[in-house]
């Protein structure tokens, strides 16, 4: 019970666990490859309720192709699955919604874990 506490604590603080309608101020840059790819929207996943129930906590990693013209993701899929649907999806649901500088690199990967 402490674990789970002390997790969703983490989380929160992280912004993993906030609601999906949160507005809140611009996030700092906190991922190294967010300035390296010229990052102007790159919101985390919301940790899915249904995945806190089940004390989930496992990385992956997310194939991005963004359309360097307009900045904009066409294209995310798990290079390495999480092995939780509810999280492959919420992962790929967050990158889906991310926007970069046009111009900017067309495809690369990124690490994560919840």
């Amino acid at each position: 019970m402490l674990r789970a506490c002390i997790l969703v604590a983490f989380l929160a603080i992280c912004g993993f666990a906030s609601a999906e309608g949160d507005v809140g101020p611009p996030r700092e840059i906190h991922w190294p490859w967010e300035s390296r790819y010229h990052a102007l929207s790159m919101s985390p996943p919301v940790y899915p309720y249904a995945a806190r129930k089940q004390h989930l906590t496992v990385t992956g990693v997310v194939a991005v192709d963004v359309d360097t013209t307009t900045g904009l993701v066409s294209a995310a899929s798990m290079k390495k699955s999480t092995g939780s649907t509810i999280l492959d999806e919420a992962s790929l649901g967050a990158t889906k919604t991310w926007r970069f500088r046009p111009g900017g690199a067309s495809h690369f990967e990124v690490p994560g874990s919840v």
